[in-house]
């Protein structure tokens, strides 16, 4: 069962997912047609850059790191490189599916996301290996792809879409700083600096805030009815009490699982709410 576990999380599988419900809720929150060649290529894509990531990433592990996650990965090795072709093809299907500018739109995180995994720049390093940048990259990309993209299309003012994309921002950016912490031992050796090195004691703060952040926004959006922003203020509300709480745990299935996993949940109690179950 473990393995199961183990392959699901670290295949990169669970986080294609998360890219995928995440990106489906904004369809479903707005009210658009549902583009699946795009959903299934922000899902691709990311199973891709995720699979990518960890192949490079790896080698760049000290070896007296190379224990739980690190070792778990090492030894799907293969499986992720499986994992990327497959991810590569349907990408490419995919994002030939776009139409014009939707492809336009896509170079410039397609682009960030190829630096950020790959070690192109002087010394070897990725744009990932740069002070404080990480989590910045990692909440733009995903608020973008998952977010703002999706409505470009749509009759939104700009307004609207502002407050939309930086409401997706900062709930990404919650959700991600517990692996800034999780990960402030590995950086140090790499001698990578993040927030959790800046600011290790009000990390948890930064997460309060930046769902309180989030929640505010979607009081003062027009986008949404009244409703809906009953509903997410509550879920942006719940979602920082599960994320608060996983990033005090050591066990990395908190992470992968259940943190990542609240983009997850945030789809379904926007699935639940849309469709009055």
């Amino acid at each position: 069962m473990k393995a199961i576990i183990d392959l699901y999380l670290y295949s990169s599988l669970h986080i294609a997912l998360c890219a995928l419900f995440l990106t489906w809720s904004t369809y479903l929150l707005t009210y658009i047609e549902v583009d699946w060649n795009y959903i299934v290529f922000v899902s691709s894509s990311t199973w891709l850059l995720y699979s990518l990531h960890r192949i490079i990433g790896i080698y760049k592990v000290s070896e007296s790191r190379i224990e739980n996650r690190f070792f778990v990965i090492r030894k799907f090795h293969k499986h992720l490189i499986v994992y990327a072709s497959i991810a590569s093809s349907i990408s490419v299907y995919t994002y030939l599916s776009l139409s014009p500018s939707m492809k336009l739109w896509l170079v410039v995180p397609i682009g960030l996301s190829l630096l950020y995994i790959a070690p192109l720049f002087l010394g070897q390093k990725r744009l990932r290996d740069f002070h404080y940048i990480k989590i910045f990259l990692v909440a733009s990309c995903w608020a973008l792809l998952c977010g703002t993209f999706p409505m470009l299309e749509a009759q939104l003012s700009n307004y609207e879409l502002l407050l939309f994309s930086v409401e997706k921002f900062l709930f990404i950016f919650a959700i991600t700083l517990p692996f800034d912490l999780r990960d402030i031992e590995v950086d140090r050796d790499s001698g990578l600096k993040t927030l959790a090195h800046l600011l290790p004691q009000h990390l948890s703060y930064g997460i309060l805030v930046s769902f309180i952040l989030s929640a505010l926004l979607v009081l003062v959006n027009p986008l949404y009815n009244s409703e809906q922003k009953i509903v997410l203020i509550i879920t942006y509300l719940a979602l920082e009490l599960i994320t608060r709480f996983s990033s005090r745990q050591k066990n990395d299935y908190f992470y992968s699982g259940i943190i990542d996993g609240t983009m997850i949940l945030f789809f379904i109690i926007v699935w639940i709410f849309q469709n009055g179950i």
